[in-house]
């Protein structure tokens, strides 16, 4: 990345997911004057019917980042999330315990490898759809709780350290979510109308029966 022509300019790696939060982050910030970058993780494709990562998902993504004008890039991590996700969360299940593969996927992933390649390419921050606030005083920075108590995700960033919370930008925090989806429609997103996604990305649609059928014995 060229930085000589925005040295007056924070610059942000923005998460686009393909959906309608990670949609209106990227929007905001380029309308708040941050140079944006969209990036989308490609993490898992068991199979064609996987809600997680679809090529109509990384084709939305990509036409919203053309909507708002900013630079765009696929990621391939699905080697990387198969090892720290998915081969996570079938051991915990192997021991008997409850994983959270969400809390994982955000610690090591979100903002770890992708916070990495922000940084080794000079950009200021990472960005994502998360509603959770950052708050900053005196003691350093603390994790807070969305305004739109509904859709709250603070507890999925737990993990975030202070080095990780002051390189975290999260503009939907102070939103609730129907005026996410408004300003989706203003914008014309063709995400507008996706309906939330409730269940664990690389799950299939038999749920956690299939996912064992293909796993293999836990």
């Amino acid at each position: 990345m060229e930085m000589t022509t925005h040295e007056h300019r924070k610059t942000v790696i923005a998460g686009m997911s393909g959906g309608v939060d990670s949609s209106v982050a990227a929007l905001l910030l380029k309308e708040q004057g941050y140079v944006v970058k969209g990036v989308a993780l490609k993490l898992w494709a068991y199979r064609s019917e996987n809600p997680c990562c679809s090529t109509e998902d990384l084709d939305d993504a990509a036409k919203t980042a053309r909507q708002i004008g900013i630079e765009f890039e696929i990621l391939d991590m699905q080697r990387q999330f198969k090892e720290i996700v998915v081969d996570y969360y079938g051991r915990e299940l192997s021991c008997g315990r409850t994983p959270n593969p969400c809390v994982v996927c955000n610690d090591r992933l979100k903002f770890g490898l992708l916070l990495d390649y922000a940084l080794q390419n000079k950009y200021d921050y990472v960005a994502t759809g998360h509603y959770v606030r950052v708050r900053v005083d005196g003691q350093g920075y603390h994790l807070e709780r969305a305004l739109d108590p509904n859709k709250d995700q603070s507890y999925f960033l737990f993990m975030l350290d202070q080095q990780r919370l002051a390189r975290a930008l999260f503009p939907l925090g102070g939103l609730e979510k129907g005026t996410v989806r408004e300003l989706a429609r203003k914008a014309e997103f063709v995400t507008c109308s996706k309906r939330d996604s409730q269940e664990l990305c690389f799950l299939p649609e038999g749920g956690l029966g299939e996912f064992v059928k293909w796993y293999g014995p836990l």
